[in-house]
């Protein structure tokens, strides 16, 4: 066993300094061509004898001699002999009837692919993905594709799936910043095309200087800027003072644009390029960094830029200066930019500490940006933050008011209908009522109806039952004819619910209306119907008159 184990191991060892002795993308020449036929099969002879028996045959042969082994001996014979595979048929073998490493699926890949990228690919386009599981040697194959053929490789790279086509530009993007010059010059043309389908960056720790200073003679163009803007902002994860010195000594227009997203990643301190949850807070994280980014943004940025990013910036100041949130606010942003600032500044506040950030509303000048803000600072309604608001802003905003109270209504709806029961109905806006009551509409709508008919205004019974019949008009008109003299309906209410329920069923419609008390809500129903039959043109002659002889009868 020795004598076996010792040959193997001096191989595996010579591959593995070859390996790592090589470039980002192998140097190996095509030694072999695919046929027309199948991917992987059907090569010209190089070196490599051909296999004296079947595949099949083989398999069977190493399993009889892996199975005299202790395991651990058997495995390890196994991943020394992959390493000493360079026939394809026997890589392809290996790839679909066992579970290589990680580390041999990219040895043996580079092994195939430098003999042969186009079948290795054509392999991989018909389901050879599925037996490497998670790992994706695209960017490999297309490496060696692009030294053997830049032509053919980059038309597989086009045609691949979106997702195989990121994967796969990410990889290519290290060639370009190799010293290898003639693959540079091979992926140099298409930087564009590949950047497009990748523009996350090169991510490399400790070499950012020099990555910057090869990508910064790169053909000037988009793919250029692109990359340079999202590996600087790469850098910031690691050391901004260093990503932030280099931006400085770039000329206009690209100082600009990599430096706009340096100060978008400075305004996000919590993200990360790659997730980890276990992972801290990268260099563009601490305070330095943002009061850094707070300077070029306040004084050379450009105005399109402040006005996208302005409310993320005032979010992020927020969190340390609220009150000087503001006032960066209103002196540097106008209009939509403006109140979107001042809205999340408030909303945070809102959440730490509700009667600090009304103080910041009442700080404001009178307007419609602080009568937003105010909105927005009554984040979670209470009794008291309401009748706060009623006296800040316009009784006559709909969307807003409505809002407030749905959202009350639907977290606590007791406190909700207890406000409504003691406030002075004149003093509160209309869809404070309104936009509370149809959302306990859709919970309770009869409970609703109860409770609104004994503690409310006929006129906002009226709403609640014309709400309701929205919902489901018969049920609302089973309601009522239970009801109908509990309260004063209006007219628009009553004329509302009978014409849903007779564009649901007419028949039925009439029947209930019919069937109602004698009074003024019976009265206007009937009516009502009747002016839908008059309107109704698709009934039949039959069907009309019966409809007419029912509702026509005392």
């Amino acid at each position: 066993m020795a004598r076996l184990l010792l040959p193997l191991a001096l191989s595996a060892a010579a591959f593995a300094a070859a390996w790592w002795a090589g470039s980002a993308f192998p140097t190996a020449s095509v030694t072999a061509t695919a046929t027309a036929g199948e991917a992987g099969a059907g090569f010209t002879k190089n070196s490599n004898p051909e296999p004296a028996s079947s595949p099949a045959a083989d398999s069977k042969s190493d399993a009889a001699e892996a199975s005299k082994m202790p395991a651990g001996f058997a495995r390890r014979e196994a991943m020394l002999r992959a390493l000493e595979i360079t026939d394809i048929r026997e890589i392809r073998r290996l790839f679909e009837t066992s579970r290589p490493d990680g580390d041999t699926v990219v040895r043996l890949t580079r092994v195939w692919a430098d003999q042969d990228p186009a079948g290795m690919w054509k392999w991989l386009e018909g389901g050879g993905r599925k037996s490497l599981e998670s790992l994706d040697v695209s960017n490999i194959v297309l490496g060696s594709w692009f030294r053997a053929d830049a032509t053919a490789a980059m038309a597989a790279f086009r045609s691949a799936d979106p997702q195989i086509r990121s994967r796969a530009a990410g990889g290519l993007l290290y060639g370009i910043t190799s010293t290898d010059e003639g693959m540079r010059a091979k992926l140099l043309p298409y930087l564009d095309e590949i950047v497009a389908a990748d523009s996350s960056g090169i991510g490399m720790t400790g070499k950012e200087a020099e990555t910057m200073a090869m990508l910064g003679k790169l053909p000037p163009g988009t793919g250029r800027d692109t990359l340079l803007q999202s590996t600087a902002q790469n850098w910031m994860e690691n050391d901004w003072k260093a990503a932030s010195a280099w931006a400085a000594g770039l000329t206009e227009p690209l100082k600009s644009k990599v430096m706009a997203g340096m100060i978008t990643k400075a305004l996000n301190p919590g993200s990360r390029r790659y997730y980890n949850p276990d992972q801290k807070s990268g260099s563009h994280a601490e305070p330095e960094c943002f009061e850094w980014a707070k300077q070029w943004f306040s004084t050379e940025a450009s105005v399109d830029f402040r006005r996208k990013m302005g409310p993320q910036f005032v979010n992020t100041l927020a969190e340390k200066d609220p009150a000087a949130a503001l006032e960066w606010a209103q002196d540097h942003l106008a209009a939509r930019p403006l109140t979107q600032a001042i809205g999340k500044v408030l909303e945070q506040q809102a959440k730490k500490d509700p009667a600090s950030a009304r103080t910041l509303v009442e700080e404001l000048p009178p307007g419609g940006v602080k009568q937003r803000a105010a909105f927005a600072a009554v984040s979670t309604p209470t009794a008291e933050s309401v009748t706060w608001l009623i006296g800040q802003a316009d009784k006559s905003a709909v969307s807003e008011w409505y809002q407030v109270a749905s959202n009350w209504a639907f977290t606590d709806p007791a406190a909700y209908k207890k406000y409504l029961e003691t406030a002075d109905p004149a003093s509160l806006p209309v869809y404070l009522v309104n936009g509370g009551i149809d959302n306990l509409i859709r919970k309770d709508a009869p409970g609703t109806l109860d409770w609104v008919t004994r503690t409310q205004t006929p006129k906002t019974a009226g709403t609640a039952l014309e709400n309701w019949s929205r919902e489901d008009a018969p049920a609302a008109a089973a309601w009522l004819k239970d009801h109908a003299p509990a309260t004063d309906w209006s007219k628009d209410s009553l004329n509302s619910l009978a014409g849903r329920y007779f564009d649901r069923s007419p028949a039925e419609a009439a029947d209930w209306a019919v069937s109602l008390p004698a009074g003024q809500v019976r009265d206007t129903t009937v009516a009502a119907l009747k002016k839908s039959l008059a309107g109704k043109t698709s009934l039949k002659p039959e069907h009309r008159a019966a409809l007419e002889e029912r509702l026509g009868k005392p």
